[in-house]
């Protein structure tokens, strides 16, 4: 038997996270330090990403500051995230390919 957590695509055809997927699929992962409110961070770089391709690359971003969910803004090769909060916010994210 086999415990643990299991992410699949969209329509549930491929597994993106857990125990038959490689820590090969993470491109980037980090923290964007303090984004004030309503503010973009920085770019940050990531292999293979193109505005267009969220069903090949795609970033999860989560906050424990803001109830206002952020936006990802993708870029050639990179994102940034906007903080949808009226207050300061840390993002962490995961860039990960499927």
């Amino acid at each position: 038997m086999t415990y643990g957590i299991q992410i699949f695509n969209a329509n549930g055809t491929a597994e993106i996270f857990g125990r038959n997927a490689s820590g090969s699929h993470f491109i980037t992962q980090g923290s964007t330090g303090s984004v004030g409110g309503g503010q973009t961070s920085s770019a940050i770089s990531c292999e293979g990403m193109t505005a267009n391709n969220a069903s090949t690359v795609e970033v999860s971003v989560a906050t424990t500051t803001t109830a206002n969910p952020p936006t990802v803004n993708r870029g050639s090769g990179s994102f940034t995230i906007t903080n949808g909060g009226a207050g300061a916010a840390t993002f962490t994210f995961y860039a990960f390919r499927y």
